[in-house]
């Protein structure tokens, strides 16, 4: 394998194929903003109420967990610990009560196991024969488990993202509702733990 420096020179040397993709991905992911924003400037944000708040963390239901795990591709990307989505679905009438345990822990605890908690960001690429590394793309592989609670987390958002996004901030995200709800996601598991 070799791909080119920013100068268009050839790299062959692992060790440095590997540091340019390092500092690549950092300069890409890294904010250029020294300071931290102050939300008020942004403009005045909208407060959740308590009763939002218990919507949120409440504990799921069983056949709420059913239902999102059904509505996920059983053909998805595999996931990083070998269960696919399609055994959840097969495995239904053997697994639910510990997957739902498992699920439930998280919502009363705000903890995942490590194992549970991990994603494996593999580098795909666009092209037949990549030269620089833009030409390589990102893909996330995470568990069936931690896909079902961001999709509970998800559904449970969407419907207060008016009351989370002052109009100021939502040219931030550019109208992408990934990267806002995963951005107030990010935040509410912070919160969760403190």
């Amino acid at each position: 394998m070799k791909i080119k420096d920013d100068c268009g020179i050839w790299i062959d040397d692992h060790k440095m194929i590997a540091k340019k993709f390092n500092t690549n991905y950092i300069h890409r992911f890294t904010s250029t903003h020294n300071n931290k924003r102050i939300p008020w400037s942004l403009g005045r944000l909208k407060l959740v109420t308590k009763s939002n708040n218990s919507e949120l963390t409440k504990s799921p239901h069983l056949e709420e967990i059913r239902m999102i795990l059904f509505i996920i591709d059983s053909n998805e990307t595999p996931t990083l610990d070998g269960f696919s989505v399609g055994f959840f679905k097969n495995y239904w009438h053997v697994i639910k009560k510990d997957l739902f345990n498992c699920i439930l822990d998280f919502f009363m605890n705000g903890k995942l196991l490590n194992k549970i908690n991990h994603t494996f960001i593999p580098l795909v690429q666009k092209i037949a024969t990549p030269s620089q590394t833009t030409y390589y793309g990102r893909i996330s592989l995470c568990s069936t488990i931690y896909k079902i609670i961001f999709k509970i987390l998800v559904n449970r958002l969407r419907p207060l993202l008016d009351k989370l996004i002052s109009p100021f901030q939502v040219p931030l995200f550019r109208g992408d509702l990934f990267t806002i709800i995963f951005y107030l996601l990010m935040k509410l598991c912070t919160s969760l733990r403190t």
